[in-house]
């Protein structure tokens, strides 16, 4: 088997995917995933050993080795019934708007940054949790917007979320990130197969 780590909101875009992917591909090879939304639990969980392989969002430090795999895409999540122009919002459109956020992250927003132009309000930071699987519940109760990649984003939509795009994008990096030294045959095979979900990257 192989052991993958990655924070739940990663876990529920290109993880998935790859999961899948590598699954149709090696039936007889089981996958244990581990999910914090701690980033130095994730750095620990590999560089200890008790994982292969991570996905994460934050860059790591040495002896780790960490390669950009996927640029994941956010969109904003409004409340059920909010009035929301159609189309692509700019920036401004979320001046003196409430946000929720994962807990320490408020201007630089999971690794984004919403580029109000000055003269509006800023954004009012309504809600911080440690839970990123509270967002989408605390949207649909009204209590404010957040940003989700576009998986999690489309399942907020379907509860009855109102989503948009964002211009200009907001966008976060996708690390791979591993211990030096080979990775075993099967955790090869997983690297293969997130290079394989996003043909702008290539492993080596």
């Amino acid at each position: 088997h192989c052991d993958i780590a990655a924070p739940q909101a990663t876990a529920a875009g290109i993880l998935a995917d790859a999961v899948g992917l590598f699954r149709t591909q090696f039936p007889g090879i089981s996958l244990r995933i581990q999910t914090s939304e701690n980033a130095h639990d994730i750095e620990r969980l590999v560089r200890t050993g008790k994982c292969e392989l991570a996905l994460t969002t934050e860059k790591v430090a040495p002896p780790l080795l960490e390669e950009v795999c996927s640029v994941q895409s956010n969109l904003a999540v409004f409340p059920p019934g909010t009035d929301v122009q159609e189309g692509v919002l700019p920036h401004s459109a979320f001046a003196g708007k409430p946000l929720i956020v994962p807990t320490g992250i408020y201007q630089y927003y999971g690794g984004f940054l919403l580029d109000i132009p000055s003269g509006l309000e800023q954004p009012v930071l309504a809600v911080e949790t440690d839970s990123r699987q509270a967002l989408i519940p605390l949207v649909l109760s009204g209590a404010g917007i957040t940003f989700l990649p576009t998986g999690l984003a489309t399942h907020a939509q379907r509860l009855g979320c109102v989503v948009r795009e964002i211009n200009p994008p907001l966008t976060q990096e996708i690390r791979l990130i591993m211990r030096q030294g080979p990775l075993s045959p099967a955790a090869l095979e997983f690297r293969r197969a997130v290079y394989s979900l996003n043909p702008e990257t290539s492993a080596t």
